[in-house]
């Protein structure tokens, strides 16, 4: 039987990418960017706050990347790779899309920047 759109790999990862928070969002996208390196709560928070990424007014602090990064990884967005490398890290078949989304949004050259 062929394959229907509706099944395709790339829709799958648009809804998945979808299904996120928005706060998981953005901790993806930096992840995205910053792939292949691994990156802490905190450094994930500083890097979003010295990029002047905010949501809904807010910046994100490490207590709200900590959340986001268990979504990411529930969803296989994103890993806690072995010590001694530490931090969460988006998946391989994420980091180009996730980047893409920076990009897309205005927020890949802040980060990048940050």
């Amino acid at each position: 039987m062929p394959e229907t759109s509706d099944s395709s790999p790339a829709l799958a990862e648009k809804e998945s990418y979808a299904a996120l928070s928005p706060t998981a969002r953005l901790v993806a996208q930096t992840y995205g960017v910053v792939a292949p390196h691994g990156l802490g709560a905190q450094r994930t928070a500083r890097i979003l706050s010295h990029a002047d990424v905010s949501l809904l007014g807010r910046r994100l602090n490490h207590a709200d990347v900590r959340q986001a990064n268990e979504e990411l990884i529930a969803a296989g967005i994103a890993f806690r790779p072995a010590a001694p490398q530490g931090g969460v890290r988006a998946s391989r078949h994420w980091a180009v899309s996730l980047a893409t989304r920076a990009w897309q949004e205005g927020r890949l050259e802040r980060i990048v920047d940050a």
